[in-house]
């Protein structure tokens, strides 16, 4: 199996188990029966705990926004974008049971969330960014 499959398979398999225990109380045990993974190569593949974590949320994060692009209809003003853009955000949301897990336990205060939310945060900021500057630019093609 390539490194790529792997990983993705990985990150499919996780899924029941966050479901399962939230972001704040899955465990390496608990990623490991899910998975059927080594430790050491769950180590080796994901430097750990929290970068498994990121990784979920990174790819889901990736399935939003492409949803987000595909469904966008150009508009007149950017206004009409952006709220087409936070539309198709929350019913992505919505049908995404790991977003809605993260986003339920954002506001929690332990480490490992707290520093989940930052990178995640920095990342829908810089998407969101990405988005308006490409419909300007889309808009100046015209």
């Amino acid at each position: 199996m390539k490194i790529s499959e792997f990983v993705h398979q990985s990150l499919n398999e996780i899924a029941p188990a966050i479901e399962q225990y939230g972001f704040d109380n899955i465990t390496t045990d608990h990623i490991i029966n899910a998975t059927n993974i080594s430790r050491s190569r769950l180590l080796s593949h994901f430097g750990g705990l929290h970068g498994l974590l990121e990784l979920v949320m990174l790819d889901q994060i990736a399935k939003c926004f492409n949803y987000i692009y595909e469904k966008t209809i150009p508009s007149k003003n950017i206004d009409e974008a952006l709220i087409q853009f936070h539309r198709y955000r929350s019913e992505y949301i919505e049908s995404s049971s790991l977003l809605q897990i993260y986003h339920k336990e954002k506001y929690k205060q332990s480490k490992r969330i707290i520093q989940l939310k930052a990178e995640i945060d920095q990342i829908e900021i810089h998407e969101k960014n990405r988005f308006i500057h490409n419909y300007k630019n889309l808009k100046k093609s015209k």
